[in-house]
Order: C-alpha cells, then sequence, then structure tokens
C-alpha cells in the first residue's frame, strides 16, 4: 500500500507524520497499519505534540488509546535473544507472541490480565516467574535505559508486573490436592469479592491502589496524578473505580463516556446487560457467569430500584 514511502516521512510543513493525520481524521485502522509498517508514536511536530496529544485535543479517544498502548515487537523479541554474558535468552520464543499481546492490551483490569493468561496456558500461565521477571525489566527499561522516559509504559508495564506478581503468589501456594475449580478461576472470583451492602468489589480497589503505591518512580507525573485521583475518592463507589483510573491514565482521559463497561473484566462497549435487572452489562456471558456469585445477591434488589 505504501509503494516503499516512508511513514514516517513527507516534509510536511508543521511536521505532521501520517500518524498526527490518522489521530486528527480518528482513524484506528489507519494507525493499526501505520503501526505496521514503523510508525513512530513518539514523533512531533512543530509545536512539539505527537500524535496522541493531537488526538487526545480533539477528542479521537480511540486512536489516542491505541497509540499510547502500542508496543513495537522488538520490545519483547529483544528479550529471546541471548545476550552477552548470558548462559541463555531470558525469554523462551514460544512466550514471545502472548506477552506482546498481553503487554498491547488497552485494558490493564486485573480480570482482564488473567483472562489473557488463561487463553494461553502453556506460554504464560505456566511460566509465571519468567512472565514476572520480564515485565519488571520492561518497566524499569522505559526509566532507566532511554533518553525519553515513557511513562505510561513504565507505570502499565509495572502493573502487569504487580498482577501477574500476585497471582504467581497465589499459585505458588496450592497444593497437589485436585480442585474442582480451576486456579485460574479461584483467582478471579476472588477478585470480585464485595462488600456486604451492595457488593462492590473493595478487596480489588485496595489491591490496584496498592500496586500503584509500589511503583518505584516516585517523580513521575502519571503516578502523582493518580496519587492525586485515589486521594480524592475515598469513598469507594461515589466515583471512579482503581481499575478506571488506571485505565484513564494509559489511555487518555474522556470528558464523557457514552457505553457501560464490563461488571467483570472492565472491557469499553460491554453490550450483554443481566436479563432480570438490566442494570449491570457483560461483555461476554463468561464474564457474566464469573460475576453471578456475587450479582445474584442484589440482583431483584437492583430491578426493584430500576424505571424503564
Amino acid at each position: 500500500m505504501f509503494q516503499g514511502a516512508d511513514v514516517n516521512g513527507g516534509d510536511h510543513e508543521h511536521q505532521y507524520t501520517c500518524l498526527h493525520f490518522a489521530a486528527l481524521a480518528n482513524k484506528p485502522d489507519m494507525c493499526q497499519l501505520l503501526f505496521q509498517h514503523g510508525a513512530k508514536v513518539d514523533a512531533i511536530n512543530s509545536v512539539k505534540r505527537t500524535a496522541s496529544a493531537i488526538g487526545a485535543f480533539v477528542g479521537n479517544h480511540e486512536c489516542v488509546a491505541l497509540i499510547n498502548n502500542f508496543v513495537p515487537k522488538e520490545d519483547v523479541y529483544y528479550y529471546t535473544r541471548k545476550q552477552p554474558f548470558e548462559e541463555e535468552a531470558k525469554l523462551p520464543l514460544k512466550m514471545a507472541k502472548p506477552l506482546h499481546e498481553l503487554v498491547m492490551t488497552m485494558n490493564t483490569h486485573p480480570i482482564k490480565v488473567a483472562l489473557v493468561l488463561k487463553a494461553y496456558p502453556d506460554e504464560l500461565l505456566d511460566n509465571l516467574p519468567t512472565l514476572c521477571k520480564i515485565l519488571e525489566l520492561m518497566s524499569e527499561r522505559e526509566f532507566k535505559n532511554r533518553r525519553d522516559v515513557n511513562e505510561v509504559m513504565a507505570l502499565k508495564y509495572h502493573m502487569l508486573y504487580y498482577i501477574v506478581k500476585d497471582i504467581k503468589k497465589q499459585k505458588d501456594k496450592e497444593t497437589d490436592e485436585p480442585k474442582k475449580t480451576p486456579f485460574i478461576d479461584r483467582w478471579i472470583k476472588s477478585m470480585l469479592i464485595g462488600r456486604e451492602s451492595d457488593g462492590y468489589a473493595v478487596f480489588q480497589e485496595n489491591f490496584l491502589r496498592q500496586g500503584v503505591k509500589e511503583f518505584s518512580f516516585l517523580e513521575s507525573q502519571l503516578f502523582k496524578s493518580l496519587v492525586a485521583n485515589f486521594h480524592h475518592c475515598q469513598n469507594y463507589g461515589d466515583g471512579l473505580s482503581a481499575a478506571e483510573y488506571i485505565n484513564q491514565a494509559f489511555n487518555g482521559q474522556r470528558g464523557f463516556r457514552d457505553d457501560e463497561n464490563c461488571e467483570t473484566c472492565g472491557d469499553e462497549k460491554a453490550k450483554k446487560k443481566c436479563a432480570a435487572c438490566k442494570g449491570v452489562q457483560y461483555c461476554s456471558g463468561a464474564c457474566q457467569k464469573y460475576h453471578w456469585f456475587i450479582h445474584k445477591k442484589y440482583c431483584a434488589k437492583l430491578k426493584g430500584t430500576l424505571s424503564f
């Protein structure tokens, strides 16, 4: 399609790249195509604005999220090659593709992360120590080994590391005694357990806030912004959840939200509603099943408070 053209070139008078124009035009498919051909997400125009900043200015949220979360494959495959003084590479090749999928996700909700691991049992779920180590290294690399610090990716890798580390910790406690429910499903349900009054996932809220708190690079403005948001939202359930604040930090803030998130994994544009109460939404039947042990306690009550 590009006939050998440089996707980062064009000699525009204000130094706009193709990615700048794709973000301005709200063309997420074109953004994806440009990524595949080597578009640089950190290229700036004459007023020092990246494509992400330009897209955010005009409210093109989907393009902003895509650009903010883009990870070149090389950033993952780098670890599959043996480095000097290493006896073997840090990352087995079979883990590279699913790991790249994980770090490219635009939703870092802990249950979404767990579902990605579940989808790759041999590559990721059975190799949690390696996965933890690579995610930790990737977070450190964004701050320590680059001229231009990428706070978004540093914090994102850290949160992925923090979630995977807890899954590993809980898995290490498992005994050889057979269990009726697979471990990863039990971990998912542990993250959904809510308070008695309304089912709000207090444990998950505290878990994610602690994860942000453990971020090593305290000078990060993104870190400071999240801490401030958490401080101003002490009454759980009154404002955004920690998972929503964190996803906004990675994907860019929006002035309004015109759709509902999945009650279980936080995915946007959840279209499936509980058939009984119509009060909560899910992205899939699987997520609805995971959440039912919580929702069934409040379904009838919620139905009574809603007017149609």
